[in-house]
């Protein structure tokens, strides 16, 4: 009787196998892919039930005589229950070598031939120490090995396929980006959103997400996602997530997620999930998975926003709560989104001085203004006063295209009520806003010294 020779596989060969179907001269081996969701993997243990049959399929050599069949599994996986062969044209097989606590089971064909173009059906299996399918990302794609004799029954064929893969077991998706416009020319500027569908101008739409049961896998070609049992994968409806959103939040006050889609308001309506702020991140705690929300935010009132220039990116991490015993899937990794976030509407914003102060020592410092665009603009300077207190706001006036105005501190100061800034212990921040319609407006702080010379200072 001739026993199967089991070649090395190489990554390489592994790599190279895409498809779920793998020829060789002895045939072809076909099979779906078992992906499992990699915590569910974890939290059995590396235990894993493959629930379907695998196909083999013979060349035109068929099989007959005193032939093996061997079924390898990789890496140091172990059968707990190992699979059977069958065959329709009445061939029966004996179990050679191997089973439950190896990694291979050889079976001899006892009785019958496969005739060329027959089929040997692979029962469904268990497995042990599938530790490796525990990592969820990037994690390998392991192979099932079907060892026969080649075409001239004079040695053996290994034929694999792409098997084992993981999963996160769930997936974050974001179902409307929102983002939109920040108004300029609200009061105090850039304080408010431009409404829209999903904004206010006291709320705007940061994007509609939802992390959800991954029932197959984008990442592995669509492959169904099962639990380690082989059934379809499946959540404990009381889990829930931390989200979490990176971008540039500076003067927003509040935000909150709705499991009520529609549009932002400025105060958060009950049943919402209340938000934590920083300058660079929203967060909410204990959101449900399969539970769609709106992420809305609140902007204080006072704080000049600043568009985005970078898109924002969302991520998850499973709550370990007290309905959660264990993780039932894995924490995500960043999602950035195209095209997300806020835009200045209606003009720009420049900041120009964190240091603009009056007459000092012989000093004086102007402010310069020029207006390159092709329309003309409503200039509003915005004071931040170092001593704190309010912002301080006033409009300078209009300034044609192609043209530029000075100013000097008493005309700022005439503007600009609540302004007084005689020397540099009266020091203020200037933001500079333009408004108007094809207007592109910069600004330059001007410090003259006592014996004339000039030189910006911005």
């Amino acid at each position: 009787m001739r026993h199967p020779r089991v070649f090395a596989v190489s990554a390489a060969a592994l790599m190279a196998a895409l498809s779920l179907t793998n020829a060789w001269a002895g045939g072809t081996l076909a099979s779906r892919l078992a992906d499992y969701n990699a915590a569910r993997v974890a939290g059995n243990g590396g235990n894993l039930v493959v629930p379907f049959n695998s196909v083999f399929t013979f060349d035109a050599a068929g099989l007959s005589g005193e032939s093996s069949v061997a079924i390898t599994l990789p890496g140091n996986l172990h059968f707990t229950a190992f699979p059977s062969l069958t065959d329709s044209s009445g061939a029966t097989f004996s179990l050679e070598s191997g089973g439950n606590g190896t990694g291979q089971v050889v079976y001899s064909l006892a009785s019958g031939s496969i005739p060329s173009g027959g089929t040997l059906v692979i029962s469904g299996f268990s497995v042990s120490g599938a530790t490796p399918l525990e990592t969820p990302y990037g994690s390998p794609v392991l192979p099932l090995i079907v060892t026969v004799p080649d075409i001239n029954h004079s040695e053996v064929d290994d034929i694999q396929v792409p098997f084992f893969a993981s999963a996160p077991g769930v997936q974050l998706d974001v179902l409307q980006a929102g983002g939109g416009g920040i108004n300029l020319a609200s009061s105090p500027p850039g304080t408010e959103f431009v409404p829209d569908p999903f904004s206010t101008a006291g709320a705007g739409a940061v994007a509609t997400v939802v992390v959800h049961t991954e029932l197959t896998d984008p990442s592995n070609g669509g492959a169904v996602v099962m639990a380690a049992s082989g059934v379809t994968n499946y959540l404990n409806p009381s889990d829930t997530v931390t989200l979490t959103v990176t971008g540039d939040f500076t003067g927003i006050a509040s935000a909150y997620a709705n499991p009520v889609i529609g549009t932002c308001a400025a105060t958060p309506p009950a049943g919402a999930y209340i938000g934590t702020v920083t300058a660079a991140s929203l967060s909410f705690a204990a959101v449900y998975v399969d539970t769609p929300v709106q992420i809305c935010v609140i902007p204080d009132g006072v704080t000049l926003m600043p568009p985005t220039t970078q898109p924002y990116s969302f991520n998850y991490a499973f709550d370990f709560n007290g309905a959660d015993s264990a993780a039932d899937f894995s924490n995500g990794v960043p999602k950035t989104v195209a095209d997300s976030g806020f835009t200045h509407v209606g003009g720009s914003a420049q900041e120009v001085s964190n240091f603009f102060t009056g007459t000092d020592s012989g000093y004086a410092t102007l402010l310069n203004v020029t207006n390159r665009g092709k329309g003309a603009a409503t200039v509003v300077a915005e004071f931040q006063p170092f001593s704190g207190g309010d912002l301080l706001v006033g409009t300078l006036g209009s300034v044609a295209a192609g043209t530029g105005t000075v100013y000097t501190l008493a005309q700022l100061e005439a503007a600009v009520p609540g302004l007084s800034l005689a020397n540099s212990g009266q020091r203020a921040m200037l933001t500079i806003v333009g408004l108007g319609v094809n207007s592109k407006v910069t600004a330059s702080a001007i410090l003259i010294s006592p014996g004339g010379a000039i030189n910006n200072v911005d």
